[in-house]
């Protein structure tokens, strides 16, 4: 990329709309001073791919809904054929390196408050960029 090409990114990157978008612990603070936190679900990505019907099942389990009715579906990929999955490159290192400092005490702040696989992950892959 152009040194105007990253500068543009860098900008768009730093609006602070943008910013606050990708705050997540400071979002769930805002949602948490309106609503009870027993009244807020929170699932991540990564259940979702991994394990969509445990996800839903917990969804549903939060609603205090029948989990019985999640269908044998769940979770099977179904593609049209006419529809083809999209391929994304790699994040290049550069970004993938600005985007980890510049995110690392929100990702710390995540893995502090849940503790589990998926934010364990981040902080890992995190630690690894900022390590080179």
């Amino acid at each position: 990329l152009e040194s105007s090409d990253k500068k543009k990114i860098k900008t768009f990157i730093n609006r602070r709309r943008n910013i606050r978008y990708s705050q997540y612990s400071k979002t769930l603070q805002i949602w948490e001073k309106i609503y009870p936190k027993e009244q807020i679900f929170i699932g991540f990505y990564e259940q979702l791919k991994e394990a969509p019907s445990q996800l839903l099942a917990d969804i549903l389990n939060f609603l205090e809904v029948d989990a019985s009715i999640i269908p044998e579906t769940v979770g099977r990929v179904i593609r049209p054929s006419h529809i083809r999955t999209r391929y994304y490159k790699p994040l290049p290192f550069y970004w993938a390196q600005y985007l980890a400092q510049r995110h690392y005490s929100d990702i710390q702040l995540l893995h502090q408050r849940f503790n589990n696989a998926s934010t364990a992950s981040w902080l890992q892959s995190a630690e690894r960029y900022l390590a080179l």
